[in-house]
């Protein structure tokens, strides 16, 4: 026989595969009510706690002198005196704020708590500083304390609050015990931008067109910011077709300000502001009353208007007005515009003058491009012009240092073919150890006279050859034992003066 446990094993697989989704499901939802829209109360600016503006849980640790966490049974309160107030004494089970002494375990009495009062009057609470009956709870509660001048009794600087594990983590924040983490007045994300959307009503057509507009602005802070929006330096008046929210995410609060039907009454220069314990910050725009538009006048008005002048009403004073042409000028528009006369004498009398000299306002923007088309041809040419010049002279240069065959001597032809032979077929290359010969790529030939050899960059140098045969003579410069150094070949013929000789030395 199976035993229980595996019988009902199943159903029990069979229900944790159902409770996984669902716990999945309620951590997306928070994450989602996270992240949703809250509204800013009518007033937006909260009433104090214990005489400070700021009173979320980080500014509470920053503004007190110790926070501890502590428990305490009923035996341990003492006797309400006439107006109901008591104190506590209490055993501290964790410090949550450095303090000149560890207290940990030791007990201290805190005051002043308050029975008269009723668990819903949170303002009265808040204001007085007098918390009501506490619920006695296991995990106990965060005491926010001002030290006095007895060491074992301590005053409320805030409301207390019951303990979370969270809380612990936003004290720590606080304490600069993680990077980015310490204590910084606001700063902007982006700056305000505004937002308009055209909603249609039922009815249809422009009529039933409505303008919704939003304002929206960030910023970032620890503690976190509270935003406030200001209009024209007053706090915006919050109701049916105002709404202000806030949100926040990873650490960005983002305000939005909603006008549902903005109207020309809307208009106004507006301010977000972000404050917290270590500074504040704002952000402002602008938001211009539309113009109303002007609207034609109707048949009775039609003779309102002189010269031509067109008759409409306006919107704002529902009265008739004149829009002039450029000639003239007054209410019914009854009077020459002397200005605009003068400069269209002026303008008629240059197109006269130019007339009367045979071009016409046509004729001179014509000129003006044909002119400006020759300059562009002009330095086309001379462009083409200097390459050419360039080119000649690149020619000559190179005929001058070019004998031509025919006027060359017999000496001179067969020194040369004998010198273009050993260049384009070098002579064999002999290693000293091993006597064998290997191919030498071709070298560069040198023209030189001792005992100095000009250099053939500086110009020509002209050589006089006599008719008799160069003698060729090889030189053989050994090198270091194991390899033999490159051969140079030396040409020697007479020179001009039987004293000075001319060499041609081909050269690795």
């Amino acid at each position: 026989h199976r035993s229980p446990l595996l019988q009902a094993m199943p159903l029990l697989l069979l229900l944790l595969l159902l409770l996984l989704p669902n716990a999945s499901l309620g951590q997306r939802a928070r994450q989602r009510h996270k992240q949703r829209w809250r509204r800013l109360p009518a007033k937006q600016l909260p009433s104090s706690e214990c005489g400070h503006e700021f009173h979320d849980a980080q500014s509470k640790w920053l503004q007190s002198d110790l926070v501890l966490r502590a428990t305490w049974r009923a035996s341990d309160e003492s006797t309400p005196i006439e107006n109901g107030a008591y104190n506590i004494s209490m055993t501290v089970g964790s410090q949550l704020k450095p303090w000149r002494q560890n207290l940990e375990g030791r007990r201290i009495t805190v005051g002043t708590f308050n029975r008269t009062q009723v668990r819903q009057q949170r303002a009265r609470q808040r204001q007085t500083c007098m918390p009501c009956d506490l619920r006695r709870r296991p995990a106990g509660y965060v005491f926010f304390l001002t030290a006095t001048r007895d060491p074992g009794f301590f005053r409320l600087a805030f409301l207390p609050a019951r303990f979370k594990k969270k809380l612990k983590k936003k004290f720590n924040r606080v304490q600069c015990n993680e990077m980015r983490a310490c204590p910084r007045p606001p700063q902007l994300v982006k700056e305000m931008r505004k937002r308009i959307r055209r909603i249609s009503r039922r009815g249809g057509g422009r009529r039933g067109m409505r303008l919704r507009l939003r304002l929206v602005c960030r910023a970032n802070g620890l503690p976190r910011p509270r935003p406030l929006w200001l209009r024209d330096g007053e706090p915006v008046k919050l109701g049916r077709g105002r709404v202000a929210q806030f949100k926040t995410r990873k650490g960005i609060v983002t305000s939005r300000l909603v006008l549902r039907r903005a109207s020309p009454d809307d208009a106004g220069n507006y301010t977000c502001v972000f404050r917290n314990l270590q500074g504040s910050i704002s952000s402002s725009i602008v938001l211009a009353a539309p113009q109303p538009q002007n609207y034609l006048c109707n048949y009775k008005n039609v003779t309102y208007c002189l010269n031509g002048g067109t008759c409409v009403i306006s919107r704002i004073t529902n009265k008739p007005s004149c829009q002039c042409p450029e000639e003239y000028m007054g209410f019914f528009c009854e009077n020459i515009n002397i200005e605009y006369m003068y400069r269209e004498q002026i303008r008629q009398s240059l197109i006269r003058n130019l007339a009367v000299a045979g071009v016409s306002e046509t004729t001179l923007s014509a000129t003006t491009l044909v002119a400006g088309l020759a300059l562009i041809a002009l330095f086309v040419v001379l462009l083409a012009i200097c390459c050419m010049v360039a080119d000649i002279r690149r020619r000559l240069d190179r005929k001058h240092w070019t004998v031509p065959a025919g006027k060359r001597s017999s000496d001179e032809e067969e020194l040369g073919s004998r010198l273009t032979s050993s260049i384009r077929s070098p002579a064999p290359h002999f290693d000293a150890s091993t006597m064998t010969e290997f191919p030498v790529h071709p070298v560069p030939l040198c023209l030189s006279t001792n005992p100095r050899e000009p250099s053939l960059s500086n110009g020509p140098t002209n050589v006089a050859v006599p008719t008799a045969a160069a003698e060729p003579r090889r030189s053989h410069n050994s090198g270091a034992a194991g390899g033999g150094a490159p051969l140079s070949y030396t040409y020697r013929t007479p020179g001009p003066s039987s004293s000075q000789p001319v060499e041609f030395h081909i050269q690795p």
